[in-house]
Order: structure tokens, then sequence, then C-alpha cells
């Protein structure tokens, strides 16, 4: 049907009807029993979503018209006259900011034939559960489609029908079933309306989402929010207080999360503040401080440059800013007494507005991040001038207080690096930088042979191989424990061994095994097309090592099944005692299935690992995070769904796999390469945010977990065309490089000297703050020299590797800091690099070696 301006026409329908609007394409979902989304579609600047409406009986009959170029859209049902219409604003290129349309009702008719007003409030932010790349062909979008585990229709059906029982002043019936709703659907998730034009798209718990209404009954309906508080505040209090005696972070984080709008809520949050403050989790201080008061962010009906930053706190949208310039339109904005938050804060908390301010900027001093700190407290200085408090044991105006405190942590010892290297990376948060670099001598005092793995030509056809040679995989990442280089060489435990990182002996283990096939691909896979490689990376708790073993593969085609013996599966082992098998964990078929896989190495906190699972099952892959006890293997717990996408290439060819995480405290940051990034709770594995990113064609990047460095989670995924980073308490998009600007990009190294450093093909300086690409190596013109391999951060330096030589460059310049190292003479290839306690080690494709200062072997000082 195409429909013009001004042209009106009439349509019956009782299945999706396709409507043309000039050259816009639109779908109108119509059935008898049920409300339907439509999806967002871009046209001339603008955006457009579908509305749908129940039909009392039989077959929808409506109009529809395209009225001006203002975007509105008219629907008229003629069975009770009922008008409504849909509006959408302009949405602009680059950091312009629009917002999801809103409906307007201008008759209402019974409550059996159209929302209330309240339920428009909540389908006026949901999104489509199948997100998908701009793109027009049919077979790509269904490669780049993703769903998450997005609140079905009976739980959509049940709020529609708390919100016309708020209507009609039924309250007790309404907040008990929104209360069942929690209880029932709460872990389900809900789309955050957007506000910047962003493609990238969050999804919080639907407890937060309903959360957030309650809120707003404070102030529209004063009766219903009392009833809630007076239902919910007496079991709520007991657990506080049961919390606060037992010094109980789960009961407080229950409150915090599903009855954050009791009476107890904002106590609750103060108290998780203090607790993530004494224990070092800046991240977590941060997030339930900032929860306290909405005044803490910039919010949603913000208008003018503001706008761009609706949902940030208001510490970091302001740093870099002329304070003189913005403070008039600052100080109007955050005095409205129509503030709407973006984020889910406790409604009219009795904690005083500047003791929060001034604990949030204590959080930037003693995070080590000065620049958010020196913003932080001149707002705390001109929001509150003369407010007065006690911080550090002395008592007098905040302002003046943290000042102090920030200029005597310029005398404070800086932290060292930990002296560990114990995972990919070398830390869990998969930023970390050795203490010294050292100026080697040109003879290696070690070096063991590797099996070397290399790529069919298929795979070398079809894979873009980014800092990387065509044919040959650099696969192997070493761990350093106690003195001892553990390298896994071979996906089983005789391909474990331990080398003294001074002298090259061998501790345990066997480097001299030729390359072999485990058994299971010896008959089964022969003809198969593969998918991704394996990789072999390890994890270090103390004296217990944790590697996968086993086969690679995290999915098969349906038609084979693998043996269990073969299957891949973690082992513990002894490293005091030679490599000692401490336990195997498997996924064993009294509790999962052939279809599900361990996928890429855990991490662990000492108490628990935790590890992405894949399950291949019904034409799609599936993405979930489990913790299991370190000491036992039982399962702890297992997340709900993540995220799924059909799997194309997994019902024809055999999938390698190796996703791996970030954990900071008590969350754990999941890279999925799936169109996803997840924030996941520790404690029992509950979704804290998930984040869409507008996908692309796959790359060779893998081996890119996220990357954090205090609040920003950084991300590199295979299949998205951009370097971008999110805020790690809301996961909101903070920024985000063009694609055509370092594309190339493979490896995060760190963060030094305030920038991201990140190399593939070559090697990138971008502010880690704002995103701002400052420097590159070598010149964009340069097309010869490439990297090759992970390269490492040191000192002040960055040692970045090619094929034949490693360089040197200055963290914050990125001036090059001396000649090259040459390996080419020495008969040598890089690779991948550590170091440690003054050794760097090189793992190449053919083995590993090592130097030092003096060029001979040491024993460890």
């Amino acid at each position: 049907m195409n429909l013009y301006a001004d042209d009106w026409k009439t349509f019956t329908a009782d299945r999706p009807v396709c409507l043309t609007i000039g050259n816009f394409d639109g779908i109108v979902r119509c059935t008898r029993s049920r409300f339907r989304r439509g999806r967002h579609v871009n046209h001339d600047g603008f955006w457009f979503r579908c509305v749908l409406y129940r039909a009392s009986a039989g077959r929808l009959c409506g109009k529809v018209r395209r009225s001006q170029l203002t975007g509105d859209i008219h629907f008229r049902l003629k069975q009770d006259r009922t008008h409504a219409r849909f509006e959408s604003w302009p949405m602009k290129v680059g950091k312009a900011v629009f917002d999801w349309p809103r409906f307007v009702l201008t008759s209402l008719p019974t409550r059996k034939h159209c929302l209330t007003a309240v339920s428009l409030i909540f389908f006026a932010l949901l999104l489509p559960r199948n997100v998908f790349a701009q793109d027009s062909a049919r077979t790509m979008q269904n490669e780049l489609a993703v769903i998450v585990d997005q609140a079905s229709a009976p739980t959509l059906g049940k709020m529609d029908r708390a919100g016309l029982l708020l209507e009609d002043e039924q309250f007790d019936e309404a907040i008990e079933l929104l209360l069942q709703i929690m209880e029932d659907s709460g872990t389900q998730l809900m789309p955050v309306a957007s506000v910047d034009g962003s493609p990238f798209i969050i999804f919080v718990p639907l407890s937060n989402f309903v959360q957030r209404h309650l809120s707003s009954l404070q102030v529209t309906s004063p009766k219903a929010f009392q009833l809630y508080r007076d239902r919910v505040d007496p079991f709520v209090q007991r657990w506080y207080e049961m919390g606060i005696q037992q010094h109980d972070q789960a009961l407080l984080k229950r409150i915090a999360n599903q009855f954050i709008t009791s009476s107890f809520g904002d106590d609750a949050l103060y108290h998780l503040g203090e607790l993530a403050l004494e224990k070092g989790n800046y991240i977590g201080a941060r997030e339930n401080w900032e929860r306290l008061n909405p005044q803490t962010q910039i919010p949603t009906n913000a208008l003018g440059s503001w706008r761009f930053y609706a949902g940030f706190p208001v510490g970091l949208a302001v740093i870099g800013c002329d304070m003189e310039k913005v403070w008039p339109s600052l100080k109007l904005l955050l005095s409205d007494s129509s503030l709407q938050p973006r984020w889910l804060t406790f409604p009219q908390t009795d904690f005083d507005l500047a003791e929060i301010r001034a604990r949030l900027a204590l959080v930037s001093v003693l995070e080590g991040d000065s620049e958010r700190a020196q913003t932080e407290i001149e707002l705390l200085k001109r929001f509150h001038p003369e407010a007065i408090g006690t911080v550090g044991g002395k008592t007098a105006e905040y302002h003046k207080l943290v000042r102090a405190l920030l200029t005597s942590s310029e005398r404070w010892p800086e932290n060292p690096p930990a002296e560990v290297w114990n995972t990919f990376a070398g830390s869990a948060q998969r930023s970390h930088s050795a203490t010294h670099g050292i100026d080697i001598a040109l003879r290696p005092i070690w070096s063991w042979p590797l099996p070397t793995f290399t790529l069919n030509a298929e795979a070398q056809k079809s894979e873009n191989r980014i800092g990387k040679e065509a044919n040959v995989l650099l696969n192997v990442h070493p761990v350093v424990v106690n003195g001892k280089v553990i390298v896994q060489s071979r996906p089983s435990v005789d391909g474990i061994a331990a080398i003294d990182l001074h002298t090259g002996a061998i501790c345990f283990g066997d480097l001299s095994k030729p390359n072999s096939k485990t058994k299971e691909t010896a008959t089964a896979t022969v003809g198969l097309r593969e998918v991704g490689v394996p990789r072999f990376t390890l994890t270090a708790h103390e004296t217990t090592l944790i590697a996968r073993c086993g086969w690679a593969a995290t999915a098969i085609p349906p038609h084979i099944r693998w043996d269990d013996t073969a299957r891949g599966h973690l082992v513990l082992l002894d490293l005091n005692a030679e490599g000692k098998r401490l336990l195997t964990l498997s996924l064993d078929a009294a509790d999962w299935d052939a279809t599900w896989a361990l996928d890429g190495v855990p991490v662990t906190d000492g108490t628990n690992l935790y590890s992405a699972l894949r399950a291949h099952e019904n034409g799609q892959f599936r993405s979930f995070v489990a913790a299991f006890d370190l000491r036992t293997g039982k399962r702890r717990w297992l997340s709900r769904m993540i995220c799924s996408q059909n799997a194309n290439d997994g019902d024809t060819s055999i999938v390698h796999s190796h996703n791996l995480l970030t954990l900071s405290h008590d969350t754990i940051y999941f890279n999925t390469n799936q169109g996803v990034i997840a924030a996941i709770e520790v404690s029992e594995g509950r979704t804290k945010w998930l984040t869409t990113y507008p996908r692309s064609l796959k790359t060779s990047r893998d081996l890119n977990p996220c990357l954090l460095h205090h609040d920003l989670i950084i991300s590199v995924p295979t299949d998205c065309d951009r370097v971008f980073a999110l805020n790690a308490v809301t996961g909101q998009l903070i920024w985000s490089l063009a694609a055509a600007t370092c594309n190339d990009v493979l490896h995060l190294l760190g963060i030094g000297k305030g920038n991201l450093i990140a190399s593939g093909d070559g090697i990138y300086w971008i502010d880690a703050r704002t995103g701002r690409l400052k420097n590159q190596f070598p010149a964009p013109s340069d097309t010869k020299l490439r990297g090759y391999g992970r390269g490492v951060l040191a000192g002040d330096a960055v040692y970045w590797p090619t094929r034949e030589a490693i360089y040197l460059f200055d963290q914050d310049t990125g001036r090059q800091l001396r000649q090259p190292i040459q390996l080419a003479p020495l008969g040598l290839t890089a690779g991948n690099l550590l170091i440690q306690d003054g050794v760097l080690v090189v793992t190449a494709a053919d083995r590993i070696y090592a130097f030092n200062e003096f060029g001979t072997p040491l024993k460890a000082p």
C-alpha cells in the first residue's frame, strides 16, 4: 500500500501489513488480542515507530496518513473513533540528540480499546526484540541480527493491566501486580529510551524499569506510592537491619536492586557505597552514591548542548569545559523541578547532596583520576560553597577538605602495578603495565621450540589477518607465576610446561613433542570447514593454574557428536606440585547436553571461576556466563541468556571461539562478539546492564575482552568496525571512533599516561577520556610496516612488535624512544610480548624465548 502526503487510505487487516509512505518503509502489525510493537525506521533524518491497537473483535480497520514533513502519522480506529497522534523529532548526525517518539491521545475511548497514559510511557520506551544492523540484504540482516532476553508479551500485558488499574485508582491491585511482575520476571530486560541518537541501545532488568515507574508515583499518585511503601517497608526494614548487623552485602544489594524506592533504599545505597570504598571498589562506590540523588546526573529533559550528555554523571560531563561559561546553564538545569533522571535513583533522599558530591569527588581522588577530581571539587564549591562536613577525620567545608586531599595525593607514593602476569593481558581487568621497562642485550638468555599452527588455504582466504601473517598463528599466551613462565602449546595437559623465568630451565612438562591433532579431529571432521582458530590462554591464582583442554570447538554441525572425553574441559593444576592435577571441570552429560561448550579460559576472584559458555541449538548461538566453585568445580550459578544470534556457520562448520571475561570486584564485563556488551553481577549472575552495538561483517579480531579503566569499559568486538567506550556503571556510550578510524585495531594494550594504546597493523594513541585519536605509527601512507603480535606497556614505554623488530615508544607522546630492537639478525621473529621481573618474554609462532639486560641467564633476585 502506497501512501503520500495528505493522501488518506483505508485498510483492513488481521495480519502484518507493509506500508510505504513516500520512500519510507514501515511495518504495522495488527492483531485481535494484544499490543504488538513495530520497528524503528530512519527516514530523511526522522525516526518513526508504528503504533498498534487492540481490536475489539474481528479485523482491525483504520486510516493512516503522513500529514506533513514534521513526521506526524495519524491512525484512526473506525470502531470507536479514537484518534491518536504519533510524533517524532529530527535526528541529527554525530553527537546530536533525539528523543524516542511519544504518543498523544486526543480522545480516550474505553479501557478495553486503548492504552492508558501510564502504559504509553512504558511502551514508548520499548524497542524491537531483534536489533538489526542497517543493511538492505536480507541474508546480511539474518547474519547480524541479535536477540536479547527481552520482556515477554505476557509480561508486557501485565504491565498494561497495572497501568489501567492505577488509572482506575485500584491501587492495591496495581501494586500487587507490579510486585508480582518483579518477582516473576524481574530479570528479563527492557530497553532504555535513547536520548542521543546513538545506535548503541541499553537494556536494564525489568525490576529496574518497574522501580522507576514506582518512583514516579511519588509525584503522580502519592496515595499509590505510600501504599507501595506500606506494603514493602516491613520486610525491607528487616533485610536492612540484618544486612547492617551481619555485614551481609547480598541483602543490601537485594534492596538496591529490587526495592530501591522503599523507605530504606537510600540507606542501603549509602552503606553499599561505604562497603565498596573500603574494598577499593571505586566503580561500585560511585554507582551506589550516584543513585542517591538524580542531581548527580544530567537529566533526560536537558536542552541545548547538555542534551548530548543526558545520563552522564555531572562530573564526567563537564570535564574539559570552561566552567565560567557552562556554570549558568548547568546551575539552571540541575535546579529544574522537572528533572528527569535517565537512570534509576532514589526518590527524595534525606542524605545531604553536598555530602554525596563530596564522596563522589573523594572516589575520584582515591582512584587516581585527578582531572575528574578537580572538576568535581569545583562543582562542589560552586553548588555548596559553605557546606560543612567531615572527610578524613577533619571537619571543614567539603570542597576545602577534598581539595586538600587531592593536593596531598600528589605526594602519595604511586601504587606500583602488581608484579604478576596471571592471565591474558596481565590481569583480570585486561589492562596491565609492567613497573619498569628494560634495555635488553641482544642475546636470548633461553629459547624453547613450540608447535606451529597454520591455517588451511580456505581459512587464509576467508580471514582478514590483522597484525598477523596470513598462514601462521600467534595463538600462545603464557602467564608468569612465582618466577615461572607457564605455557600451553597444545590442547591437552601434556602440552602445559613451566619454564624458569630467569634461567630457562624446564620445571615440569615437555616442549619437545611434535605437532599433533587431538584424537577427535582425526576422522569425524575430515572435509568440514572450520571457522575461527584455537587459542591457548591461561589463568593463575596463587599456585593454581586454570587451562582449557580438549577440543577447542564451541559449535559443531548437528550430525556430529564429540566424544565426552575429548570435549573441551577445564583443568586445574597445582604449580607447587609440578603441575599435579587438582580438578577437572567438564560440562558432563548429566547437567549439560552436547550443545553446550566452555568458551575460553575463566577468570577467578580466588573463590569462584567465571567462564563464558556457548550453546549451539536450533540454529542459534546463545551466550551465557557461569560461576563454578574454585575448589570443587560445583556450579554456583548460570546467568540468563546474554544474547543469541543465527548460527549460519555452526550448522555446516566447526566453529572455534575463545571469549574472555573481564572481572572487577563485583562485576563481570562480557564482550560476546555477538552484538552485545554485558555487565553481570558476580554474586548471583544477575544482568546489571546490556548494551547492543552496531554490527558489521566479522574481522579476524579475537582474544578481545573488554578493557577496564576507572569507570570506562573499552571494547573492540570482532563484529564491529569501531573502537568504543561505555560507562562501566550504566553501559552508556561515552565515545566511539568512526568506522574508518583505526579499523585495523586488534589489541587493546592498556592505558598509559591517559591514553588508550591500541595496536593492529599499526599502533595508536587514543585519549581514553574523549576517544580523540592523538597519534599513530606508522603513517597511513606506509603500508609495508605492520604489527606482528601483541605488545606490552612497561614503565613509561610501549613495546610494539613487528615481524622482524620491536619498537619502543613513549606512552604519552608516541615519540620513538630508541632505534628498534632488531630480531632478524638473530634469526628470530617477534610475537606476543610480556615483561616480568626484568625479563622480556617473546612468544613467537614457533618458539618462546627471553631477553634480559645482561644477555646471560641469572638466578631470580
